[in-house]
């Protein structure tokens, strides 16, 4: 398996994730209750698996190829990205905070919370649809054979020092718990 392959792996289980973190926004959103603790856990799984694990491994050694190389002017795709991905650092922490509130009991911060939910979804949807597409092609064909085999020895170790396995077993703890969420009658809200 090719490191990009091992990325876009990646990026289909962090679009299961949003897809999760969708269904929780939209069960707080329509029927304006649900256990905080698992929309928190959501959270911070993608927090731990798109960027502790995700970001780190095409910031320190996939992004450094396209920078050696000079493949791209200043303000290039691969700028964009980094961008976007402290972009997405600081929606995932406005999202925590919005947590906060909803720990309280403070009923009026659903709205709030779902929104935010739903715009680092749609945020992270693009930013992966951007790397599939226009960047990681890229550098695929910039890669000789021996950086792709170092890349992807240190994928590898990332996702052990990183507990990659520990990670992917909590998403499926959380995917059962939001469909046993799902099968609970809504709070009547009148």
């Amino acid at each position: 398996m090719k490191a990009i392959d091992t990325l876009m792996a990646e990026h289909r289980v962090i679009e299961q994730m949003l897809t999760v973190l969708e269904r929780l926004a939209d069960r707080l959103d329509r029927a304006g209750d649900l256990p905080v603790r698992l929309l928190e856990d959501m959270v911070d799984l993608l927090a731990q698996y798109s960027d502790a694990l995700h970001h780190t491994k095409e910031e320190r050694r996939l992004f450094q190829v396209v920078i050696e190389r000079g493949i791209e002017p200043e303000g290039g795709p691969v700028s964009t990205l980094l961008d976007h991905h402290d972009s997405g650092r600081s929606q995932l922490q406005d999202l925590r905070g919005e947590l906060h509130p909803l720990k309280l009991g403070d009923r009026t911060a659903f709205a709030a919370c779902a929104a935010g939910a739903h715009d680092y979804a749609e945020f992270l949807r693009d930013h992966i649809r951007m790397e599939d597409e226009d960047v990681f092609p890229l550098i695929a064909k910039a890669m000789s054979d021996e950086e792709d085999g170092a890349m992807a020895i240190y994928f590898a170790e990332v996702d052990e020092a990183r507990h990659t396995a520990d990670l992917l077993a909590r998403f499926e703890q959380i995917r059962v718990r939001c469909a046993e969420v799902d099968e609970l009658p809504a709070r009547d809200s009148t």
